[in-house]
């Protein structure tokens, strides 16, 4: 990575269930904290995306690998990597 730069990948739920989720991501990571929308609600059968956004303003490591955890309706945790 080089200093002060910035990356953005999506990432996308989709609620296949009758009734709309409440989804919100958990960012603990500086270099991630311009990642937007923090939260959603997903009406049925809809899709939302988050822009998951990586922002360095120091030299990295070749990779930056961080787990972020979200929740659907505040209940079960879950995990993805960046």
């Amino acid at each position: 990575m080089f200093v002060k730069s910035t990356t953005t990948k999506s990432f996308v739920v989709t609620n296949d269930l009758r009734q709309h989720i409440h989804v919100r991501l958990v960012i603990t990571d500086k270099e991630l904290m311009k990642t937007s929308p923090m939260s959603q609600v997903i009406p049925p059968g809809q899709e939302a995306g988050f822009d998951i956004t990586f922002c360095s303003d120091s030299p990295q490591a070749v990779t930056f690998k961080k787990d972020i955890t979200y929740f659907i309706n505040d209940t079960v945790p879950f995990k993805f990597r960046v």
